[in-house]
């Protein structure tokens, strides 16, 4: 009997341990389990430049945190995952950065300072007691965005502590990287120019108007016909308009020249006959009698920004110059232009003892843009 009563008291001895095991293991395993944080929900990240490397770029953050508990601090944590060990994005700075204000929703309207290292945007008030409202926001300037393109991750945390270590709500939003678009256009030089006839009659500079005996046309000019005869000791002016269009970004000059022989007005039967051209030139035009025995040849624009002196076909209206074998500027601009209108005119006069027959000029006009 003693031994078997030995015998029961160490079975009891050793099932007490057994028990007493068993229920520090279940004690064990309840006091590790943690306390799950609430989901803040409808988050978005807002960058006010997305490229890579970008310095003093500006994070705002939108969302709804659910739980009532007062929040003392936040954190936005940029990692290249979305769970398990956080990893900055290379080239992630927030070192520098401020907030753009004070956070709204997030309980007290101020005393709200920021408190961002490397990798984290960090903001927190100790004194804060305010539940947070449904909807906050917030902003931080001064992000230097990653070195490359790619989607990355914001952890968002908020804390009831002001030292980010008791989390009340939480949730991960993605931020994309993404390079400038490159948009290019090649724009073609353009370049268009119109020689059209000023009807008879009508008034091509100042108090200057053509010949009710002109017939005028873009690749023609005639002074008059035997039913409009000319009238000796008279002057005669009859003109085309230029019209130029260019995306010359230096503009367009429009110029002109003779191409018969002396450039003068010649006798179709015998060149060597002609009526003289006027005295003055393209850099120095001259006045024409209005009266009295004479005869001339010349033109005149009513150009006012040409080359050189801009004005000196416009200081008055009765200026004229000869035709010469050198292109001589009739008109110009210094930029692009669209539908620019010059009239060019041209001044006959002829005199009782000028000899008679039919004559003729040619000239040439060369519109040259500036790209």
């Amino acid at each position: 009997m003693g031994e078997v009563h030995r015998l029961h008291s160490r079975l009891h001895l050793h099932w007490h341990k057994i028990e007493t095991a068993f229920i520090t293991l279940i004690w064990l395993v309840v006091a590790a389990s943690p306390v799950k944080a609430a989901s803040i929900t409808n988050a978005q990240a807002l960058l006010s430049d997305a490229r890579p490397q970008q310095p003093n770029v500006i994070y705002t953050f939108n969302f709804r945190l659910n739980s009532a508990t007062v929040v003392k601090s936040f954190q936005a944590q940029a990692c290249t995952t979305s769970g398990g060990g956080c990893v900055k994005p290379t080239g992630f700075s927030a070192t520098t950065v401020a907030l753009t204000s004070q956070p709204s929703g997030f309980g007290a309207s101020s005393g709200w300072v920021n408190d961002s290292i490397a990798g984290s945007l960090r903001v927190k008030n100790t004194t804060n007691t305010t539940t947070p409202a449904a909807d906050q926001s917030i902003g931080f300037v001064g992000i230097t965005n990653p070195d490359n393109a790619g989607s990355f991750f914001l952890r968002l945390t908020a804390y009831n502590d002001d030292n980010y270590s008791n989390p009340s709500d939480e949730t991960v939003v993605t931020f994309d990287i993404t390079p400038a678009v490159t948009l290019s256009l090649t724009v073609d030089p353009t370049i268009s120019f119109d020689v059209s006839g000023v009807p008879s009659g009508t008034v091509y500079k100042g108090s200057l108007a053509t010949s009710d005996r002109c017939q005028d046309g873009p690749n023609n000019i005639n002074f008059g016909t035997n039913t409009l005869a000319l009238v000796a000791d008279t002057n005669y002016d009859c003109a085309q308009q230029l019209t130029t269009s260019t995306n010359g970004q230096s503009g367009y000059e429009v110029t002109v020249n003779g191409v018969v022989p002396g450039n003068d007005f010649i006798n179709t039967s015998n060149p060597t006959v002609t009526i003289a051209d006027w005295s003055g030139t393209n850099d120095a035009p001259s006045p024409t009698p209005t009266s009295g025995q004479a005869e001339l040849f010349g033109y005149t624009t009513n150009a006012n920004s040409l080359s050189g002196s801009p004005d000196r076909f416009s200081l008055s209206d009765n200026l004229f110059a000869a035709l010469s074998d050198s292109p001589a500027q009739v008109a110009h601009s210094v930029g692009s232009v669209a539908n620019d209108q010059v009239n060019v005119a041209y001044r006959l006069r002829f005199y009782v003892l000028s000899p008679s027959g039919s004559f003729q000029a040619k000239v040439v006009y060369t519109c040259l843009p500036t790209f």
